[in-house]
């Protein structure tokens, strides 16, 4: 069994890909893909509510790393693609959250992205949170990085700063589950509760 993904992570990628590392890379990204993935998102016929397997999502991480030189590139790109759909119809949702409990929220709007993928807040205070993820199956190290960049952006659309996202468990090449731990500080200077 494999994980499918939302047609909208899919097409946002290259726009996200074009504004970070520009035209060139971008178009060579492209050159670098399947045909099958590449005539889908340039013919449009993969769509933005569909649901895709999630190795498409791997091969464009994969070409992005590869053509870029940045073995990191997901984890940015997790980053800004999260950003630019959270400033769209989640706006409010995240805006009215605080840090400690917008992963909460956030954790029904990953399943939007991600079927049948399940992602929990296992512990929460302030300046910290424990996230569970499961079954997240075809998950590469790359879609790791990636949901780590998306929780990254989501933390500090909701107002954190000096804000830390690792994996503590699971999240390498092959693993359907993850945990991971977020660190923060408010802007307004509320320190966090770093555990020992």
């Amino acid at each position: 069994m494999e994980s499918e993904i939302k047609g909208l992570s899919l097409r946002n990628y290259p726009i996200a890909l074009r504004a970070l590392r520009g035209n060139d890379v971008a178009d060579r990204t492209f050159a670098a893909l399947s045909h099958e993935l590449r005539e889908g998102l340039l013919g449009g016929t993969i769509l933005a509510h569909g649901w895709y397997p999630v190795a498409y999502k791997r091969e464009l991480h994969q070409a992005g790393a590869k053509i870029t030189g940045e073995p990191g590139l997901a984890r940015v790109m997790g980053y800004e693609m999260t950003q630019r759909d959270l400033s769209g119809i989640y706006r409010t949702f995240v805006r009215i959250a605080t840090p400690r409990y917008v992963l909460s929220i956030s954790s029904r709007i990953f399943s939007t992205y991600f079927r049948p993928g399940v992602m929990r807040v296992v512990e929460n205070r302030n300046g910290f949170v424990k996230v569970e993820l499961t079954r997240c199956f075809g998950f590469d190290s790359n879609l790791w990085r990636d949901v780590i960049g998306g929780c990254e952006a989501t933390l500090v659309l909701a107002g954190a700063a000096t804000c830390r996202v690792r994996i503590v468990s699971g999240g390498n090449d092959g693993d359907d589950s993850a945990t991971m731990n977020a660190w923060w500080q408010r802007e307004d200077g509320d320190s966090p509760e770093v555990p020992q």
